[in-house]
């Protein structure tokens, strides 16, 4: 209990978000009830619930995530879990009632050089059409609208 309302910890927790093709799993963290406002702080993985993998899973940390009237909003930065390397920083707003949300995702600047970090290491699809990958990607990319499978 708070002054305010209630809070507390969670570990090994795991959920989809309606129809957005993403596993989550291995959360833990803090929450707090105020208000009729839910507020998680934490980390989590994160895997593509694709029956064909697009990308490996990935590890979530500095998770923030509110659910106010029925719409969630999250933010959290994505690291490769083997080297650690940063990968995107992400924010998502999904209203429940609808189905319909957005997602935005920074690509800050992910280098790869041989015998480190390969795109391998994020994604199956690139296996046996590149190698040796030396060089940089960055960008960034936003998902609106009705979520797709």
């Amino acid at each position: 209990m708070t002054t305010q309302g209630i809070a507390g910890a969670f570990t090994g927790g795991a959920g989809q978000i309606g129809n957005v093709p993403l596993l989550l799993n291995e959360a833990a963290g803090d929450w707090t009830l105020i208000g009729g406002a839910l507020a998680l702080d934490g980390t989590m993985g994160v895997s593509d619930a694709a029956a064909t993998a697009r990308f490996k899973p990935v590890a979530a940390r500095g998770v923030t995530l509110s659910l106010i009237g029925g719409t969630i909003t999250a933010a959290g930065t994505l690291f490769e879990p083997v080297s650690s390397t940063k990968v995107a920083d992400v924010t998502l707003v999904h209203a429940l009632g609808t189905g319909i949300g957005r997602a935005d995702l920074l690509v800050p600047g992910i280098v790869f050089a041989k015998d480190a970090l390969q795109p391998e290491a994020l994604t199956p699809l690139t296996f046996g059409v590149i190698a040796d990958v030396n060089g940089s990607v960055s960008g960034d990319g936003t998902s609106r609208g009705p979520p797709t499978a």
